[in-house]
């Protein structure tokens, strides 16, 4: 036998060989990693509960930052840094949390809107639409005259202007003056 046959044999005879090792290994490797798997269970389990945790930590200081928040809003009057003089005779400060928290009414200096932040919060996009508003002059004064001919039935029907009203008077000035 020449060497050449000799190599076909060797290669015949590791032909057939390998499909049956090459499944035992794929079988080994699979117990394997199902025995990783399972001695890494306690572990991944820490893992999850721990993330399910920093979640929960993490909703309850959200919680507390909105409550803080609110009794900021609450509070602020109170304050020395707050833009009006809210004690002064013949002068009205008016809670509305929405969409600004305080309306303060001064005959001699006009309404100011005040609206109370804390830590790093920004305006809302209707606060922020708002403001615009107000530093264009786009504020209005309405008045509603219920009298004895209107009926709470009339009250409840959907809003239409009736005819001859009076459209809703602009008021331009050279703006609102910032209290900053």
């Amino acid at each position: 036998m020449t060497d050449g046959q000799r190599a076909a044999e060797a290669l015949q005879r590791a032909g057939e060989l390998l499909p049956q090792s090459f499944l035992a290994g794929v079988v080994v490797g699979a117990l394997c990693l199902l025995l990783a798997l399972w001695l890494l269970r306690p572990l991944a389990w820490k893992l999850f509960s721990f993330d399910r945790r920093i979640r929960a930590v993490r909703a309850q200081q959200k919680s507390s930052e909105v409550r803080l928040g609110l009794l900021t809003e609450t509070l602020a009057p109170l304050a020395e840094a707050f833009p009006v003089e809210v004690g002064r005779e013949g002068t009205s400060t008016v809670f509305l949390g929405q969409p600004v928290d305080y309306v303060h009414f001064d005959p001699e200096e006009g309404v100011t809107f005040i609206e109370v932040k804390s830590g790093v919060s920004k305006l809302s996009p209707k606060q922020a639409a708002l403001r615009r508003r107000v530093e264009r002059g786009d504020v209005f004064w309405e008045t509603l005259r219920i009298d004895g001919a209107t009926t709470s039935a009339a009250l409840l029907q959907p809003h239409s202007r009736p005819a001859g009203a009076r459209r809703r008077r602009r008021y331009r000035g050279s703006g609102v003056p910032s209290r900053r």
